[in-house]
Order: structure tokens, then C-alpha cells, then sequence
């Protein structure tokens, strides 16, 4: 994975990729996904899951690459879900012990699921003075974890 490219692809926020968009899309071509479908899978979780501030986008956007690199490809395959669930929990307590939460209105300092409260987000720009160093930070975890596997 390089990670300035998906620095850069993220950095294109403003043309209308979220957080969770942007990580899978980042990692599209390595897992063999075509980016319009990795757009449409992750567009609901945008927001912290459908704008509701809950799981901050770029994990559950991690937890997408996770499962399509661990995961099984039939409900018989328990061993590789053990091992995606495994690599989702490491993932986030790696993610929290580094930013202290995994939830988009902790880590934004503003519930975004209130619309005043989402206002005040934009209007202090905390979009662009967060999500960036948290985006890099994504990264970073996934490739160690993708590198160098459980």
C-alpha cells in the first residue's frame, strides 16, 4: 500500500469521499476490488456509521480491508473468521491506544449526528485538523498489520 497516495486520495475529501470511502478505496487495487464497488460498500458508514458519530469512519473503513484480506469466502471457514476478528480487535485497540477512542464524536470533539453540533465542526474546520493525522495513522496500523499478519 502506499500510503501518500492514499494520503492524497483522502486529501480529495472535498470532493465528496468520506473517511470510510477513502481507506477501502485506498486499498481497492491491492485486495482485487474495483473502486465503484468498494465506494458503494463503504458509503453507509460514513459519519461514524450513517452520520450518526458512532464508529469513526476510517475504522470501519479498516475493518472492510481487514475482513476482504482475512476473511473466509464460505460460513464454514470459521478459522478465517477467527482470525478477521482477531485482526479487528488488534486493529482497534491499536487505533485507540494511539487517537484514546474509535468513535467519530469523541474523536472530532463534536456530535455530528446533532445538526448544530455538526455546524460547529465545520465551522471550526475540525474535518481537515483531525481526520488527516487520524487517516496517515489508519494506514500505518493496516500496513503493519497486512505486512506482517497475526
Amino acid at each position: 500500500m502506499n500510503i501518500e497516495r492514499a494520503v492524497s486520495l483522502f486529501e480529495e475529501r472535498s470532493d465528496g469521499y468520506s473517511c470510510s470511502e477513502a481507506v477501502l478505496l485506498a486499498n481497492a487495487r491491492d485486495l482485487g476490488l474495483p473502486c465503484s464497488t468498494a465506494l458503494r460498500i463503504a458509503s453507509g458508514f460514513a459519519g461514524g456509521m450513517g452520520g450518526m458519530a458512532q464508529t469513526c469512519g476510517l475504522v470501519t473503513g479498516a475493518f472492510m480491508v481487514l475482513g476482504l484480506w482475512f476473511g473466509g469466502e464460505s460460513p464454514q471457514d470459521r478459522k478465517a473468521k477467527e482470525i478477521t476478528w482477531e485482526a479487528v480487535r488488534d486493529f482497534s485497540e491499536r487505533f485507540h491506544a494511539r487517537n484514546g477512542s474509535i468513535t467519530c464524536k469523541e474523536l472530532l470533539g463534536h456530535d455530528i449526528s446533532n445538526r448544530e453540533d455538526n455546524r460547529m465542526a465545520a465551522q471550526e474546520d475540525r474535518y481537515s485538523k483531525v481526520c488527516p493525522g487520524l487517516f496517515r495513522g489508519t494506514l500505518e496500523i493496516l500496513e503493519e498489520m497486512l505486512v506482517s499478519p497475526l
